[in-house]
């Protein structure tokens, strides 16, 4: 068992390596086609994916932040502030935090899971109440957040088990308490201009030289959901071989039993303020943009969007309380490492892909290798797997953080077409959130691997690795097709 002493060496180790990583370009020659300023910025890269995956990312984010404003890259440490603090992507992340905050804290999550839950379809019915249950789940997950959704979804299928007289020793059960853990990081990905992903899709962007439509981001991730849901349920049946016997004398009017009060005003609100707010980011998506509605929304675009709505529930009343509360809830919501993290994504793609570093051709002469001559197919599937696999070992965030700007860049080059470049790019941005198959992969991972109450590692091994299977014939099959049309709708 290590010590608390023993934690400590090993900490100041790592940031010891990370600090001489990130600063080794400073003594590191130009190489290949990368220049003095481009061996600066690879070395600061290296350096604090080091950091970000060894020891913490807050103040890790900074120092790169500060080592990027002496590399030469840009005029000064001012410049680089100005343009990372400034950088628009990251005010949209900072006041999405603060809204959909406030729909956490309005608590209408358990409204919209008892939504779900309630439907009569699923009366006798295992596999379509668990399928509903789960993707019930995942829209709570997907308006809310991970974590708050797993402290919901877990306790509700103890629950349901407990009232059926399941055990936690039945295939049934870990199968059940397993599903609700998915349809929780499923949703983590579903609204792209939220939280930490829109930083990873701009780095894309950046590199490519092109944008990623966010409705059809939304639909390819629902259809996806929804097959991935479906896998859950074949699997459950076919593979698991789980005895549902018990679940057929299951009916909804259970939670009649413990009925919710009704919805107070605020959270009629902010159920309104989902919906529409979402809308608003997407008509421009999807209208003509000559419509003056569209223009009109067009001029304040996704980050004016925010802010605004942000605004009017800072004003509005409803039961003699602010909807928003600004201070309570941006003290609660809004986290600093996010907001770092997302920064240092964007810088690093924009100077991975500079003239003046001259690391896009480095990037290429790797990549051309491992992608080149395979057709987007081929290739779309050896990103999704490698992405799949790698995430699954490592922090997410950190995986695409690299991989987005390389498929950015190697899209460009190669001429990958308008449909096709966005279409794998948000496949493997799919691929990348689906963590679950080591303590590594994921907080969330983390705390699945830790519920010991009713799984051992093993038993997730045993869930988790056939479900594994089942999302990589999917996507790429279905998924690489889907995702091609849709985008191809807008190419």
């Amino acid at each position: 068992m290590s010590t608390k002493s023993d934690f400590k060496k090993s900490t100041c180790i790592h940031i010891i390596i990370g600090i001489v990583l990130m600063f080794a370009g400073w003594f590191v020659p130009p190489f290949s086609t990368v220049t003095e300023v481009g061996c600066k910025i690879l070395f600061i890269f290296i350096g604090v994916i080091y950091l970000w995956s060894t020891v913490e990312s807050t103040w890790s984010s900074l120092l790169a932040l500060v080592a990027i404003g002496f590399s030469g890259y840009s005029s000064g440490l001012s410049a680089t502030l100005t343009s990372g603090f400034g950088n628009t992507t990251v005010i949209l992340v900072l006041f999405s935090m603060i809204l959909f905050g406030g729909v956490v804290e309005s608590g209408i999550a358990k409204y919209i899971a008892r939504f779900f839950l309630t439907r009569k379809i699923s009366n006798g019915k295992p596999y379509v109440f668990c399928a509903i249950f789960t993707f019930g789940i995942f829209v709570v997950s997907a308006l809310t957040n991970v974590f708050s959704t797993l402290m919901l979804a877990w306790p509700l299928a103890y629950a349901i088990l407990d009232e059926l007289k399941y055990t936690k020793e039945d295939s049934f059960s870990k199968y059940f308490v397993f599903s609700a853990f998915i349809g929780s990081i499923l949703g983590q990905i579903t609204i792209p201009f939220r939280g930490s992903k829109i930083g990873l899709i701009k780095a894309f962007e950046s590199a490519y030289g092109g944008s990623l439509n966010y409705l059809m981001f939304i639909a390819l991730d629902v259809i996806m959901v929804v097959f991935l849901i479906i896998g859950l349920q074949l699997l459950c049946k076919f593979v698991y071989r789980c005895d549902v016997s018990k679940m057929k004398q299951f009916t909804v009017d259970y939670f009649d039993k413990d009925p919710l009060p009704p919805m107070n005003a605020t959270q009629k609100f902010y159920l309104a303020v989902c919906f529409l707010y979402i809308l608003n980011i997407l008509i421009p998506t999807v209208l003509n943009q000559e419509l003056s509605f569209v223009v009109f929304l067009n001029k304040f675009g996704t980050t004016g969007i925010t802010i605004v709505w942000v605004v009017f529930c800072c004003i509005l009343r409803l039961d003699g309380q602010p909807v928003l509360n600004f201070q309570k809830v941006a003290v609660k919501h809004v986290k600093w490492s996010v907001l770092l993290l997302v920064i240092i994504a964007i810088m690093m793609s924009n100077a991975l892909t500079a003239d003046a570093t001259g690391i896009k051709p480095l990037i290429m002469s790797v990549v051309n290798p491992i992608l080149g001559n395979r057709g987007p197919w081929g290739a779309a599937c050896i990103l999704m797997i490698f992405s799949f696999l790698i995430t699954n070992v490592a922090n997410n965030f950190v995986c695409a953080s690299i991989i987005m700007p390389i498929w950015g860049t190697y899209a460009a080059e190669t001429g990958i077409s308008a449909a096709a470049a966005p279409a794998i790019a948000t496949a493997t941005l799919l691929c990348l959130y689906l963590a679950f198959l080591t303590p590594a992969a994921s907080p969330y991972a983390g705390m699945l691997y830790g519920n010991r109450d009713w799984f051992t590692p093993k038993e997730i091994l045993k869930l988790g690795i056939p479900f594994a299977i089942w999302i990589v014939i999917v996507f790429c099959t279905v998924g690489y097709a889907i995702s091609l049309f849709l985008f191809g709708l807008i190419a």
